[in-house]
């Protein structure tokens, strides 16, 4: 059986990027494809399986807010 975590993702829009941390220790950083000066519109979660993941992935919560 799995186990929930928190993983926070930050979205810059005025630098174009945007990176996620897990326990305080940044996991990853991208570049955004296009510009967002209104902040993202959608958000396109994809699992890291190897191979076919037919139970998927449970999102319990989804918190959003501007700085």
């Amino acid at each position: 059986k799995g186990k929930w975590t928190t993983v926070t993702v930050h979205f810059n829009t005025e630098m174009g990027i945007a990176y996620a941390e897990h326990n305080g220790e940044k996991i990853f950083v991208i570049k955004m494809k296009d510009a967002a000066p209104n902040g993202i519109s959608y958000l396109h979660l994809q699992t890291l399986a190897k191979t076919p993941d037919p139970k998927g992935s449970y999102l319990h919560r989804l918190h959003a807010e501007a700085e």
